[in-house]
């Protein structure tokens, strides 16, 4: 449960990134912010070294995570990660690479993990009710 008296962190995509998780955690423990007060917004696999290695340090964390389309990709064992990049552009080319590549290091536990995780995340702070989820409304 998110606890009113206490400020909000929101972020998205680790992105596999374990020094950038490691330093966001590490702002949240200079904020003094609890856990629950902490929402990831998704993709917390994707383009960077240490896919598994990111989401244990989320999962330890315990904080609030939105599943993005990597996670419901990876969840699957999904062929690529379902962002309907153009092909050929930048991110296309990119996602050829990284995709397999974390796929292949992530845990069965992980992708369990993965598949659990809720679209949307409703909740209410201050009186006003908010929605947290990945990319935009559909």
């Amino acid at each position: 449960m998110i606890d009113p008296d206490s400020p909000l962190l929101v972020f998205g995509g680790p992105y596999s990134n374990v020094q950038a998780t490691i330093a966001m955690r590490e702002v949240a423990a200079y904020l003094d912010l609890p856990a629950s007060n902490v929402i990831c917004t998704g993709d917390v696999v994707a383009y960077a070294a240490d896919p598994e290695e990111t989401v244990q340090i989320i999962r330890a964390w315990g904080i609030h995570v939105v599943a993005g389309n990597c996670e419901a990709q990876l969840a699957e064992g999904a062929a690529d990660c379902g962002c309907g990049f153009d092909e050929g552009s930048a991110c296309d080319l990119l996602s050829r690479g990284w995709y397999p590549y974390a796929l292949a290091r992530i845990s069965e536990n992980t992708q369990t993990w993965m598949a659990s995780l809720t679209p949307s995340l409703h909740f209410t702070y201050h009186g006003l009710k908010f929605c947290a989820l990945h990319g935009g409304a559909q």
